[in-house]
């Protein structure tokens, strides 16, 4: 499992994005809940772990 700050855009989400694409659990952690739900939908969508 690995905690990704700022994870709602530039490097924070790029990790998390890649971390997922290679199978990690990312918890995200960022201020926007809207932007952390996109994120979490983009991990879903490359068929990342819920």
């Amino acid at each position: 499992m690995i905690l990704v700050t700022g994870a709602t855009q530039g490097i924070g989400r790029e990790v998390a994005l890649n971390f997922a694409q290679h199978g990690a659990t990312v918890v995200l952690l960022a201020r926007s809940v809207k932007g952390l739900e996109k994120v979490y939908d983009e991990i879903l969508a490359l068929g990342g772990p819920e």
